[in-house]
């Protein structure tokens, strides 16, 4: 059932893309299309070219989800991604999210323990400023805090931007 639901998720953001409206819509659709109600249902429904033999593919036995409290947090769920259709609608790739992601890692290290130390804080937030301002970052925060920044660190700086 969760594979349905993220591939029906997957289907309304690549269909309605830079279209919040639409997607709103198409997400709106996803909770009564898997419990049988195909009435706001457009093209992509398989239901309305075949009502008579129509099954879903993705969910056990091809039948319609059924159950009121599994409706209505499904439906509290989905409501979720529907107030945020306009963050959503553009479709982003997770190469940003991806590419933060090695950086902190890169400053805290998984296989070191440091969620369990202060210095924690400290790292994200080095990573976050490297990921915001580039390896300069550290140049600006030692001259800010009145510490040389450095020739050779100015020189390193340099060739990787």
């Amino acid at each position: 059932m969760v594979q349905f639901i993220q591939k029906c998720f997957s289907y309304a953001v690549v269909q309605n893309k830079n279209e919040p409206g639409k997607l709103k819509s198409a997400l709106c659709q996803i909770v009564p299309h898997a419990f049988g109600d195909h009435s706001h249902c457009v093209s992509w429904c398989g239901y309305l070219c075949n009502p008579d033999t129509y099954r879903h593919k993705s969910l056990p036995h091809g039948k319609d989800l059924c159950g009121k409290e599994l409706q209505e947090d499904l439906n509290n769920i989905v409501s979720v991604y529907v107030s945020n259709a306009e963050k959503i609608s553009p479709a982003v790739s997770t190469k940003d999210v991806e590419s933060f992601n090695n950086v902190i890692a890169s400053k805290a290290q998984k296989r070191i323990h440091y969620s369990g130390s202060s210095s924690l804080e400290n790292r994200v937030s080095c990573a976050v400023a490297e990921k915001n301002m580039g390896t300069q970052y550290i140049s600006k925060i030692n001259t800010l805090v009145g510490v040389s920044p450095g020739t050779i660190f100015k020189k390193i700086c340099g060739k990787k931007r």
